[in-house]
């Protein structure tokens, strides 16, 4: 029995320590020698990942238009979208962009009940300046995630009586800075480029409470940095009058040191491709639709992870009024993660709804997007930019 202890502590101590929520579970496991348990569907870990690393998000416009942006030509997309829109600015503009997100789902290595949650507000404003071949943008950005879980746990029948409480929360600030040049090497088409450079801090902190046999509580924190770069290529080529194509994709790689597991690096790769097509002159409808692949990788010791996520997203614009826009979409993403250390393997396909607005007033535009995810409990998102053009 004493024996069974300690190898259990030694391998809790070699699993991905950033993983907070996993960890203090897996503890409370070990205190009742319990086995792995059973993987849980939707795991909060597989969602949070694609926030991980090098994501830069989207604009207002292109949540509500369900995700696509790959083919859309306008001053926030050629900053936070794809870098080949810069090769069709036409007027200097600046550009303020806020948004906030819900991630919340159960943990695979729960037996206990209990949920992973997370709430990441970002802030970002930048600018774009034309040239006679293209232009070049300047992007800053500020995030900021806190996560926490909390939940009551019993021991698996027949393996002691111990039960107790765990609460753990974690919160993570991370910069971001993105300088791109978009080049029009003829009138229909455009090539484009942005280099991105992150970095985070943070700090996690759990505590355990058994109430039975025997009362005893122990605490335990550490802290993690992230630095890594993003390199993003694009373009875009006006088919049609009415039709835009558009293809993108980006590489990124990055360091992580935590202050008890040392090194470990997590690299990302995406491609992405699709068109905006406005379907008859006389009406001002456009529908955008793209495809992606994203792939994630966490490697170091025992922190080794993948993520593999395929999606679609579709969206259309209707002018109702003279510079007043509604817009609506729909997104679907299969999700195939695996973290090898907790261990955690899901696959996960969930859909979501996006609906939106903008609004244009002389110099001025405002844009306004709601998502929502089916993720169980359903997560939520609000994005909102406002821009003016010079």
């Amino acid at each position: 029995m004493k024996r069974n202890k300690i190898i259990t502590f030694w391998g809790l101590m070699n699993m991905s320590r950033h993983h907070l929520l996993l960890l203090a579970l897996g503890m409370i496991s070990a205190l009742a020698l319990g086995p792995t348990p059973a993987d849980a569907q939707d795991d909060f870990w597989a969602l949070y990942n694609r926030f991980r690393y090098h994501d830069i998000g989207y604009s207002a416009r292109s949540a509500a238009m369900g995700g696509a942006y790959s083919a859309l030509q306008d001053n926030e997309n050629s900053l936070l979208g794809n870098p080949a829109a810069l090769g069709f600015i036409e007027t200097p503009f600046v550009t303020g962009h806020f948004d906030y997100q819900e991630v919340s789902s159960a943990l695979s290595l729960d037996v206990l009940g209990s949920e992973g949650d997370a709430e990441i507000w970002t802030g970002q404003i930048g600018g774009a300046y034309p040239l006679e071949w293209g232009a070049i943008g300047l992007q800053y950005g500020y995030r900021t995630d806190e996560m926490d879980s909390s939940t009551s746990f019993t021991s698996y029948p027949g393996l002691g009586a111990q039960r107790g409480t765990a609460q753990s929360d974690g919160d993570l600030d991370r910069h971001y800075v993105g300088l791109g040049v978009g080049y029009r090497i003829m009138e229909e088409l455009s090539l484009g480029y942005r280099f991105g450079y992150l970095d985070y801090d943070a700090d996690f902190g759990y505590d355990v409470n058994v109430v039975h046999p025997a009362p005893f509580s122990f605490g335990v924190g550490y802290s993690q940095d992230f630095s890594g770069h993003r390199h993003q290529f694009g373009l875009q080529y006006l088919a049609t009058a009415g039709l835009v194509l558009g293809m993108d994709g980006y590489f990124g790689f990055s360091d992580i040191d935590s202050s008890e597991l040392g090194d470990a690096d997590g690299d990302s790769y995406a491609i992405r491709g699709g068109f905006a097509w406005n379907i008859m002159e006389d009406i001002p409808l456009l529908l955008a639709l793209d495809v992606n692949y994203e792939f994630r990788e966490l490697t170091g010791g025992p922190n080794d992870s993948e993520d593999e996520l395929i999606g679609a997203h579709l969206g259309a614009e209707y002018e109702v009024y003279e510079d007043l826009f509604l817009r609506a979409g729909y997104q679907f993403e299969d999700i195939n993660f695996d973290e090898f250390a907790a261990p955690i393997h899901e696959t996960i396909q969930m859909g979501g709804y996006t609906a939106g607005f903008g609004y244009k007033y002389d110099q001025f535009n405002f844009d306004y997007a709601f998502r929502y995810l089916d993720t169980g409990g359903g997560d939520m998102a609000h994005y909102f930019t406002i821009g003016y053009e010079f």
